[in-house]
């Protein structure tokens, strides 16, 4: 600022000098490196989310209705247990189990876990949750060594567990190894024998590692019915189980959801955030369009005695917007050359806040690319 002269500015003097012309051509540059980052921010979260949403989870999550008896009470100690086999009943329903936790909501995390052999000294931290012997079956995890609980046997029901892999692994075993193993903790939670290990899965959303899980048989501490229907009885189920509970739980609210809506939830963040993106990338498009456009507005007007003598001697309007687009095409490849790694730089540095993430396709970059010369060549075509 200290360097612009009022006088000159005044007189228009300054329109027409080369730091007037050069001021105009920063602002374009500046303004296109700001759109084209947000752009590729845009085009970055929109796909690590579209890649979350479409991996393999290793578990079944749709057709899966979720019922929360956790605020219930009953005087009737057997209401739970009836309730489950008054469920499997109805047609529509496939497959019931009940227990503590489901993917996209925690067990009890945190839990000391000896495993046998080990010294105290090796402690490790797991996933524990409560489960019966249908949660394996009900949310389709692989069974990679071992089997399942059964709930004819009592000591599956006293002291069988199933673990996943990465409890194996972190426990120092192989799936085949980790059968008949002993795992204790000084909570009392999880502390039994290993009866068999599942494939792993995804219990939360991919921004996290899979890991270790250990489950035992153990309804007393559950509180979610897990119930895999079929879809298209839905609303028919819906209306049969309110009835059902209000018979076994009379004065509770029936709470539930539906399993693979609950776990997208986890993504709401990066939706929001795409969100955002995409706003503020279509404002700045437009800022920078409008820009663009006085530029050319005045190159348009400072060169109309040469753009006649051009089309007095033959030339069409295909080669005068050419002429004209020459020094715009220029600014914004520059823009583009500025944007570019700037934007893989803090795209690549977020995307590290997740455990799986996606990779940042060249292409991101050659859309972008597209989009900001389309928008430079439909500006200036229309002056």
């Amino acid at each position: 600022l200290s360097g612009m002269r009022p006088v000159e500015v005044l007189k228009g003097k300054m329109q027409n000098s080369s730091r007037g012309i050069q001021l105009r051509r920063t602002l374009v540059v500046v303004q296109f490196v700001i759109s084209v980052g947000l752009v590729i921010g845009t085009l970055v979260v929109l796909d690590q989310l579209q890649y979350m949403q479409k991996q393999e989870l290793g578990f079944s999550k749709n057709e899966i209705f979720v019922i929360n008896a956790s605020r219930t009470q009953s005087p009737n100690p057997d209401a739970y247990a009836t309730f489950k086999n008054e469920l499997k009943k109805f047609p529509m329903v496939k497959m019931v189990s009940y227990a503590n936790a489901v993917p996209g909501v925690y067990g009890w995390s945190g839990q000391v876990a000896y495993a046998e052999g080990k010294p105290p000294e090796e402690a490790v931290s797991v996933e524990y949750m409560a489960i019966d012997a249908d949660y394996v079956g009900t949310l389709g995890l692989h069974m990679v060594a071992g089997r399942n609980l059964d709930e004819q046997r009592e000591t599956d029901r006293k002291d069988g567990l199933i673990i996943n892999e990465a409890a194996a692994a972190i426990m120092g075993w192989s799936n085949e190894e980790a059968i008949g193993k002993k795992i204790s903790s000084p909570s009392g939670y999880p502390a039994g024998e290993v009866v068999g290990v599942v494939a792993d899965y995804h219990q939360m959303g991919l921004q996290q590692k899979i890991g270790p899980i250990v489950m035992d048989y153990n309804p007393e501490s559950s509180y979610l019915y897990v119930v895999r229907y079929q879809a298209s009885e839905t609303q028919q189920l819906t209306t049969l189980m309110v009835d059902l509970w209000k018979q076994n739980f009379p004065g509770y609210d029936f709470n539930y959801f539906f399993l693979d809506q609950n776990f997208e939830k986890q993504y709401q963040a990066e939706q929001r955030l795409a969100n955002v993106f995409g706003l503020f990338a279509l404002i700045t498009i437009l800022i920078a369009s409008i820009g663009l456009l006085g530029l050319v507005s005045f190159m348009v007007v400072s060169r109309t005695k040469e753009i006649g003598v051009r089309k007095v001697l033959g030339a069409n309007v295909f080669q005068v917007v050419r002429l004209l687009s020459k020094e715009f095409i220029l600014l914004v490849l520059v823009a583009n050359a500025i944007a570019f790694p700037l934007a893989w730089y803090f795209a690549a540095d977020w995307l590290q806040g997740f455990a799986y993430r996606t990779t940042i396709s060249p292409m991101l970059f050659v859309w972008t690319l597209l989009i900001a010369l389309s928008v430079t060549m439909i500006t200036v075509s229309y002056q």
